[in-house]
């Protein structure tokens, strides 16, 4: 059995896209700094691929989200801490 390894990623910090590629600068939150304070996001991994790889995962990914949809999982507005535009 080939050994995998696992990334856990909280969040996406940035995407750019140069050269025909697709690099996504992934984010984990670290812990609050003094009372009250909010989780600080640190850039943990680089995850680069060809545009075409980076169409096919959205594709699959958007997949996912309409059959949580369906099956009651989320609703089409739980998507929150995040800059996305949802369409009504």
């Amino acid at each position: 059995m080939t050994k995998m390894k696992e990334v856990y990623v909280d969040g996406v910090e940035t995407i750019h896209v140069l050269n025909a590629t697709v690099r996504m600068d992934m984010h984990s939150l670290q812990p609050p700094q003094g009372e009250g304070g909010q989780p600080t996001p640190l850039v943990r991994e680089r995850l680069i691929m060809s545009i075409q790889s980076f169409l096919n995962m959205h594709g699959a990914m958007q997949q996912i989200v309409d059959r949580m949809v369906q099956d009651g999982v989320i609703t089409a507005n739980t998507r929150q801490n995040n800059n996305w535009e949802t369409q009504e």
